[in-house]
């Protein structure tokens, strides 16, 4: 039996479905009591760090959901479920965590598009039951603005780049938490619910190539050029980073125009490879050769 704490800000059919996939059973968390009995207790977070808080100070979850994670017994928490575990968040600096574990929820300050969305991959910083069976260029799926900043390095269990390297997972003794949403991350994301729910899987940590070592999520600047060719297509605004112009509206003819008031052709869309149709070449719209 596995028990799931959901506050009622937000849809958690999703977890649910998930766990009882692995033949597991639900019992949704409808009072202190419940957490307390819990022998493995699931938080799927999702909304606003402030509203959260103010939902569980309602439903006085608090104080048992203390109790329970100073025990140290079995919890998986999820994006939300992860920030719950610190001290404070950015998003409501006034509200406070629950402080188990010490450090910030930040809100991301980089050059790329926030929230953070799709899919991403992790640096391996320890060894974990939950890593059993997974390879290390596994991707899972983020939804996020903020991210947290342990205090301890040593209860970082991944990482992952996005703009800058943040803490994509924790592990405090039986407790872990995600940034990441296993139940929407596939195989491998399944993979990773079923060691937590299995408790027997012997701690590992999957072995990183030299490529990935080297570039981010193992992406060479050709693969970033391309993410960043898609990317162009896709945003609703589009820009020319000769000129540093920003396109605002696509006209009838197909074509952008920017604020410097020329109007250049759109990039067309492709199955395979999203190009543009004529005069702007990748590294004059890639911005990765940093790498």
């Amino acid at each position: 039996m596995i028990t799931l704490l959901d506050y009622g800000a937000g849809n958690v059919r999703s977890v649910i479905n998930a766990i009882e996939s692995l033949g597991e059973t639900v019992n949704v968390v409808t009072s202190g009591g419940d957490i307390l009995a819990a022998e493995k207790l699931v938080f799927p977070g999702v909304g606003a760090f402030g509203n959260m808080m103010r939902i569980l100070r309602e439903k006085k979850y608090i104080e048992p959901l203390t109790t329970y994670l100073r025990a140290d017994r079995p919890f998986l928490g999820i994006c939300l479920g992860l920030q719950v575990l610190f001290d404070y968040s950015q998003e409501a600096p006034d509200v406070r965590g629950l402080g188990f574990i010490a450090g910030a929820v930040k809100r991301f300050a980089i050059d790329l598009s926030v929230p953070h969305i799709g899919w991403n991959g992790l640096n391996f910083k320890q060894s974990s039951r939950i890593f059993a069976g997974l390879q290390e260029n596994e991707k899972f799926y983020f939804v996020h603005s903020y991210h947290v900043v342990s205090d301890d390095p040593g209860v970082v269990l991944t990482t992952t780049d996005y703009g800058c390297e943040f803490v994509s997972s924790i592990q405090k003794g039986n407790v872990i938490a995600t940034q990441f949403h296993p139940e929407k991350s596939g195989r491998a994301g399944l993979r990773l619910l079923q060691n937590f729910l299995e408790s027997t899987a012997e701690a590992v940590r999957p072995a990183q190539s030299a490529a990935r070592r080297r570039w981010p999520n193992g992406s060479s600047p050709a693969w970033m050029c391309a993410q960043t060719i898609r990317a162009t297509w896709w945003s609703p605004r589009v820009t020319d980073t000769m000129s540093g112009k920003t396109g605002m509206s696509e006209t009838s003819a197909g074509r952008w125009n920017w604020r410097d008031g020329i109007t250049r052709k759109a990039p067309m869309r492709s199955p395979f490879l999203t190009l543009p149709v004529s005069g702007t070449f990748p590294w004059r719209i890639c911005r990765c050769w940093r790498y």
